[in-house]
Protein backbone atom coordinates (compact mmCIF):
# COMPACT_ATOMS: atom_id res chain seq x y z
CA UNK A 1 0.00 0.00 0.00
CA UNK A 2 1.02 3.41 -0.47
CA UNK A 3 1.59 6.02 1.99
CA UNK A 4 2.71 9.21 0.00
CA UNK A 5 1.51 12.24 -1.50
CA UNK A 6 2.59 13.41 -5.15
CA UNK A 7 2.53 17.04 -6.82
CA UNK A 8 2.09 15.93 -10.05
CA UNK A 9 1.78 19.48 -11.96
CA UNK A 10 5.69 19.02 -12.59
CA UNK A 11 5.61 15.75 -14.13
CA UNK A 12 4.16 14.05 -17.45
CA UNK A 13 0.38 12.23 -17.91
CA UNK A 14 2.63 8.43 -18.10
CA UNK A 15 4.13 9.22 -14.67
CA UNK A 16 0.53 10.12 -13.32
CA UNK A 17 -0.94 7.00 -15.07
CA UNK A 18 2.16 4.62 -13.02
CA UNK A 19 1.64 7.06 -9.75
CA UNK A 20 -2.60 6.63 -9.37
CA UNK A 21 -2.02 2.55 -10.68
CA UNK A 22 -0.16 2.56 -7.35
CA UNK A 23 -2.40 4.25 -5.26
CA UNK A 24 -5.47 3.14 -6.19
CA UNK A 25 -5.82 -0.43 -8.52
CA UNK A 26 -4.34 -1.01 -12.06
CA UNK A 27 -6.28 1.00 -14.95
CA UNK A 28 -5.79 1.93 -17.98
CA UNK A 29 -5.60 5.69 -18.24
CA UNK A 30 -6.49 7.80 -21.38
CA UNK A 31 -6.17 11.69 -21.72
CA UNK A 32 -6.52 13.86 -24.87
CA UNK A 33 -4.63 16.98 -23.43
CA UNK A 34 -1.40 15.13 -22.01
CA UNK A 35 0.99 18.11 -22.13
CA UNK A 36 -1.66 20.17 -20.31
CA UNK A 37 -2.17 17.47 -18.26
CA UNK A 38 -2.17 18.34 -13.96
CA UNK A 39 -2.65 16.58 -10.82
CA UNK A 40 -2.55 16.06 -7.26
CA UNK A 41 -2.66 12.57 -5.43
CA UNK A 42 -2.61 11.44 -1.85
CA UNK A 43 -2.72 8.18 -0.71
CA UNK A 44 -2.83 6.43 2.47
CA UNK A 45 -3.56 3.26 4.13
CA UNK A 46 -6.17 3.35 6.83
CA UNK A 47 -6.29 -0.14 8.28
CA UNK A 48 -7.58 -2.57 5.25
CA UNK A 49 -8.15 0.32 3.55
CA UNK A 50 -6.36 2.44 1.03
CA UNK A 51 -7.62 6.21 0.68
CA UNK A 52 -6.70 8.17 -2.33
CA UNK A 53 -7.43 12.13 -2.78
CA UNK A 54 -6.81 12.76 -6.43
CA UNK A 55 -7.30 16.17 -7.76
CA UNK A 56 -6.63 16.09 -11.97
CA UNK A 57 -7.29 18.02 -15.28
CA UNK A 58 -10.20 15.94 -17.47
CA UNK A 59 -9.35 12.47 -18.47
CA UNK A 60 -10.91 8.74 -17.99
CA UNK A 61 -9.55 5.53 -16.53
CA UNK A 62 -10.52 1.60 -17.62
CA UNK A 63 -10.86 -1.07 -15.74
CA UNK A 64 -10.09 -3.80 -18.63
CA UNK A 65 -9.97 -7.50 -18.88
CA UNK A 66 -6.19 -8.14 -19.19
CA UNK A 67 -5.77 -5.70 -16.28
CA UNK A 68 -8.46 -7.72 -14.25
CA UNK A 69 -6.35 -11.00 -15.54
CA UNK A 70 -3.39 -9.53 -13.52
CA UNK A 71 -4.57 -8.02 -10.60
CA UNK A 72 -6.67 -8.62 -7.37
CA UNK A 73 -10.17 -9.57 -8.26
CA UNK A 74 -11.42 -9.00 -4.53
CA UNK A 75 -11.81 -5.53 -4.00
CA UNK A 76 -14.59 -2.66 -4.59
CA UNK A 77 -13.40 0.39 -5.20
CA UNK A 78 -15.33 3.35 -3.51
CA UNK A 79 -15.69 6.58 -4.94
CA UNK A 80 -16.22 10.24 -3.66
CA UNK A 81 -16.93 12.57 -6.60
CA UNK A 82 -16.07 15.95 -4.43
CA UNK A 83 -16.04 18.53 -7.30
CA UNK A 84 -17.12 17.70 -10.93
CA UNK A 85 -18.57 15.47 -13.33
CA UNK A 86 -17.74 11.52 -14.31
CA UNK A 87 -19.42 9.19 -16.58
CA UNK A 88 -19.71 6.15 -14.69
CA UNK A 89 -19.95 2.89 -16.28
CA UNK A 90 -20.23 -1.12 -15.73
CA UNK A 91 -22.24 -3.76 -16.30
CA UNK A 92 -25.13 -2.51 -17.85
CA UNK A 93 -25.19 0.47 -15.30
CA UNK A 94 -24.13 3.89 -17.11
CA UNK A 95 -24.76 6.91 -14.99
CA UNK A 96 -23.54 10.48 -14.86
CA UNK A 97 -22.53 11.83 -11.31
CA UNK A 98 -21.59 15.36 -10.07
CA UNK A 99 -19.91 17.04 -7.11
CA UNK A 100 -21.36 15.07 -4.10
CA UNK A 101 -22.11 11.77 -5.57
CA UNK A 102 -20.79 8.43 -4.21
CA UNK A 103 -20.61 5.11 -6.51
CA UNK A 104 -18.93 1.83 -5.87
CA UNK A 105 -16.74 0.00 -9.06
CA UNK A 106 -16.24 -4.26 -8.42
CA UNK A 107 -12.61 -4.10 -9.30
CA UNK A 108 -13.39 -7.91 -10.62
CA UNK A 109 -15.27 -6.47 -13.79
CA UNK A 110 -14.82 -4.19 -16.55
CA UNK A 111 -15.67 -0.13 -15.78
CA UNK A 112 -14.85 3.02 -16.69
CA UNK A 113 -14.84 6.33 -15.27
CA UNK A 114 -14.68 9.60 -17.81
CA UNK A 115 -13.92 12.66 -15.93
CA UNK A 116 -14.37 15.62 -18.66
CA UNK A 117 -13.26 18.36 -17.01
CA UNK A 118 -11.12 19.20 -13.69
CA UNK A 119 -12.18 16.82 -10.58
CA UNK A 120 -11.39 16.51 -7.40
CA UNK A 121 -12.13 12.26 -6.27
CA UNK A 122 -11.85 10.40 -2.52
CA UNK A 123 -11.22 6.65 -3.67
CA UNK A 124 -10.88 4.61 -1.05
CA UNK A 125 -10.37 0.46 -1.89
CA UNK A 126 -11.21 -1.65 0.25
CA UNK A 127 -11.78 -5.88 0.55
CA UNK A 128 -15.11 -7.20 -0.48
CA UNK A 129 -15.53 -9.63 1.90
CA UNK A 130 -16.11 -6.77 4.48
CA UNK A 131 -19.28 -5.94 2.60
CA UNK A 132 -20.21 -9.15 1.01
CA UNK A 133 -22.05 -9.95 4.04
CA UNK A 134 -24.42 -7.22 4.39
CA UNK A 135 -25.77 -7.00 0.31
CA UNK A 136 -26.28 -10.15 -1.52
CA UNK A 137 -26.13 -8.81 -4.33
CA UNK A 138 -22.90 -6.43 -5.10
CA UNK A 139 -24.00 -5.73 -9.22
CA UNK A 140 -26.75 -4.07 -8.00
CA UNK A 141 -24.54 -1.21 -6.39
CA UNK A 142 -22.16 -0.72 -8.93
CA UNK A 143 -21.80 2.69 -10.57
CA UNK A 144 -25.21 3.69 -8.98
CA UNK A 145 -25.24 6.98 -7.10
CA UNK A 146 -25.59 5.76 -3.62
CA UNK A 147 -25.61 9.66 -2.03
CA UNK A 148 -29.34 10.07 -3.72
CA UNK A 149 -30.19 6.27 -2.63
CA UNK A 150 -28.76 6.23 1.26
CA UNK A 151 -30.21 7.49 4.28
CA UNK A 152 -26.30 6.74 4.78
CA UNK A 153 -25.13 9.13 2.97
CA UNK A 154 -24.94 12.29 4.94
CA UNK A 155 -23.08 10.40 7.62
CA UNK A 156 -20.50 8.84 5.21
CA UNK A 157 -19.77 12.14 3.48
CA UNK A 158 -19.16 14.05 6.97
CA UNK A 159 -16.66 10.97 8.04
CA UNK A 160 -15.01 11.27 4.84
CA UNK A 161 -14.47 14.90 5.01
CA UNK A 162 -12.98 14.72 8.16
CA UNK A 163 -10.34 11.99 6.93
CA UNK A 164 -9.68 13.75 3.81
CA UNK A 165 -8.73 17.51 5.85
CA UNK A 166 -6.00 15.37 8.51
CA UNK A 167 -2.69 16.24 8.35
CA UNK A 168 -1.30 13.29 6.15
CA UNK A 169 -3.84 14.63 3.24
CA UNK A 170 -2.56 17.93 3.96
CA UNK A 171 1.06 17.52 4.31
CA UNK A 172 3.67 18.61 2.29
CA UNK A 173 4.61 17.07 -1.37
CA UNK A 174 7.24 14.29 -1.37
CA UNK A 175 8.95 12.50 -3.95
Amino acid sequence: MMDKRFDTAAINFERWRSIATDAIIPLHYECDRESNFSGILSAHPVGKLQVAHLKASPHSVQRSPRLIHHARHDQLVFNWLLNGQCHVEQDDNRNRVNQGAMWLCDASRQYQLEFPQTFDLVSIVLPKEGIKPYFSDLSQLVSLDLSQRSEMASFVSAHLQLLTQTSQFSSPPCC
